[in-house]
């Protein structure tokens, strides 16, 4: 320590603050500030007059987290003007957006009647982004219920916490006191689905049929376009605008230039450059069904990347891909949209194929931004992405037939077998079990449905009635997840439709795929959902080995367990119309002998189904790479394409 930095550290704690009050006084703050420096933390926390300068110097200096944290000590050191010091370094940390600490000490401002709006909603807000969930129950009282945004806060918490009942009641609370946010109204009626609200969904079933009101065309170009699917298989109107579309629209207006012009595609004689795009690569259904693919592409023939804007915690998925495909990677996440199609662009893609569609989360401003010469999408929606700018959709001739074309903004192109992959047949995840050790007897025929609630109908319930009344005897087990608040209101609709409780067994989810394959293998046929189908989860009972039962239906959505089953050569279970698939089912349970030969052509056929053969599947797609590629190279624009099968 040189001479006079001994002198000064040595120089009394006194003489230190009236020097720096001095400075502070006559407006000299980075002289007051260096002063007080020479004060060690013991003292400072000692004293609340050096608090006091420090708090004020930071703050006339704008170091506004630094006089926060000095506004806390002085909490610590004035009890009686605590509450005082609290609110004052809780309004610092608001204005500069620190969580952790409003997280920390908001909720003592709060209960002291410190807080006033909106300081009340920000701690809230941060309280839940830091994950304070168990602390935030008491502190909802003081919320301002005459505010929407206080009932957003209400719906966030009530999602995060887990509790759908009061969640659901929140939202529709919010739709009848603020009939001017639609998106209340949007939230109620999809919430409808999922907690099995029959009244409300057929109320809104009533709305959407066409012509519609003003006020429900509103809500349904607001509803985003993924929960149309859930209701609504009439491809014009899933073609029609909605929320993604709509912002699509407004991103690209608000570009300051136009989107790049094409690169030209590599010639003939070199590797295709594919590169996949998604926030999905991860533990996501989307990967559970495609990795087994991209692990099987030919590296002979093309180059890979993977551009991912996967979430931190999701990637350590990646850790048990090969050395090749972890080496694709070119993460995004952090890059804004121009960015990341300049990533795209400096990579050479050549084919860019988004695995998203209109789902949660999707970026797909990035596809209208990119330079590469094609664009595709790919089994992560199924329909069109209206807005997206995209060339091709990869599909098959089964969920988009030829008068599927003037509805899609993409042109087709159809794989020859099947448009969805999966993981090749292993009979090994599949173990023997007892209908004992699900509630379930052994001399009942027994339906089972293993889809999620939100894909949840008025029409599928009533037809799943209907069948169960022409067919008394039979069981019905269900996935019904394990909120008590949607399963009573499940059995209650079966009980207004005059089903006896005791013929339906609910469950809820498994751990394993393995116990979960061979929890499926011991139900007698499933039934689809209608409209929206079964996709992974019909592929998943189809590789158990239990027959499923569905509708041939009018959108790609409500086409894929068809297309499933006929890649399993048992099509004949894709029924015609709703009144063939009551029939058949209510055939099948009243004379089980008849479903025999069903059972047994499907346990044989899944071993060399396409569907569990992710090279042949593999193939399909690189030859679908190849004909978009020509088409480019001969500087044709993109038109429908029907990929041949491989022999």
């Amino acid at each position: 320590m040189s001479t006079f930095s001994a002198q000064r550290a040595a120089r009394p704690i006194e003489t230190i603050y009236n020097e720096a009050l001095a400075l502070y006084e006559c407006g000299n703050l980075p002289d007051a500030l260096n002063q007080l420096a020479s004060i060690d933390e013991t003292g400072v926390r000692s004293d609340s007059r050096i608090a006091a300068l420090l708090a004020n110097t930071h703050l006339k200096l704008c170091n506004l987290d630094a006089a926060a944290e000095r506004f806390e000590l002085l909490a610590e050191l004035i009890p009686p003007k605590r509450s005082f010091f609290l609110k004052f370094a809780t309004t610092l940390y608001q204005r500069t957006a620190n969580d952790e600490r409003l997280a920390a000490i908001g909720a003592e401002v709060i209960v002291a009647g410190q807080a006033e709006q909106p300081l009340i909603l920000d701690i809230l807000q941060a309280m839940l982004r830091q994950n304070h969930v168990g602390e935030l129950e008491p502190l909802l009282a003081h919320l301002d219920r005459s505010r929407p945004q206080h009932f957003n806060f209400l719906v966030a918490f009530y999602r995060r916490a887990g509790d759908k009942e009061r969640l659901y009641g929140a939202v529709v609370e919010g739709a009848k006191r603020f009939p001017a946010e639609i998106g209340f109204r949007v939230e109620m009626y999809s919430l409808a689905r999922a907690v099995c609200d029959f009244p409300l969904m057929r109320e809104f079933d009533l709305l959407m049929r066409v012509p519609r009101t003003p006020s429900a065309e509103e809500l349904f170009v607001s509803e985003p376009v993924l929960r149309r699917l859930y209701w609504c298989e009439d491809e014009i109107e899933l073609a029609k605008p909605s929320q993604e579309s709509r912002y699509l629209a407004l991103r690209k207006t608000s570009i300051p230039t136009p989107r790049p012009v094409r690169r030209p595609i590599s010639p003939r004689g070199e590797k295709l450059r594919i590169g996949y795009i998604s926030d999905e690569f991860g533990h996501y259904i989307v990967m559970q069904v495609l990795e087994s693919v991209l692990r099987h592409h030919d590296r002979a023939r093309f180059d890979f990347r993977f551009f991912c804007y996967t979430g931190i915690n999701a990637r350590k998925y990646q850790n048990q891909w090969p050395e090749w495909m972890r080496q694709g990677v070119v993460p995004i996440r952090d890059l804004s949209d121009e960015a990341a199609a300049e990533a795209i662009s400096d990579e050479k893609i050549d084919i860019l194929v988004d695995l998203k569609g209109h789902t949660q989360g999707a970026r797909q401003n990035i596809m209208q931004l990119t330079d590469a010469p094609v664009t595709a999408t790919y089994i992560g929606y199924p329909g069109t992405v209206t807005g997206a700018d995209i060339d091709y959709v990869i599909s098959d001739r089964i969920v988009t037939p030829d008068s599927s074309k003037p509805h899609y903004e993409e042109r087709l192109c159809r794989l020859p077998e099947v448009q969805m992959p999966n993981r090749a047949f292993d009979a090994g995840q599949i173990k023997t079990q007892s209908r004992n050790n699900w509630g379930l007897p052994d001399d009942r025929f027994v339906f089972a449905s293993f889809n999620g609630m939100n894909k949840m109908t008025p029409r599928v319930m009533d037809l799943w009635c209907r069948i169960l009344r022409d067919a008394p005897e039979a069981m019905f087990w269900m996935l019904c997840g394990d909120d008590d608040f949607t399963r009573r209101n499940l059995l209650a609709e079966f009980h207004r439709q005059g089903i006896n409780e005791s013929r339906i067994v609910l469950t809820g989810k498994v751990a394993s795929i393995e116990d979960y394959l061979s929890r499926a293998r011991l139900a007698d046929l499933a039934l689809d959902m209608l409209p929206y189908n079964g996709h992974s989860t019909t592929a998943d009972l189809l590789r158990a080995g239990l027959p499923v039962l569905t509708v041939k239906g009018r959108a790609y959505q409500s086409r894929v367990s068809w297309s499933l089953l006929r890649a399993c050569g048992v099509e004949d279970l894709a029924a015609d119309d709703d009144g063939a698939y009551c029939m058949l089912a209510s055939g099948f349970a009243n004379d089980p002998a008849t479903l025999s030969p069903i059972r047994a052509k499907l346990e044989a056929a899944r071993a060399s189904s396409p569907i569990f053969n992710p090279e042949r599947m593999a193939r399909h797609i690189e030859s679908a790479f190849e004909l978009m590629a020509e088409r480019a190279r001969l500087g044709l624009a993109p038109d429908h394409i029907d990929v041949t099968a491989l022999p």
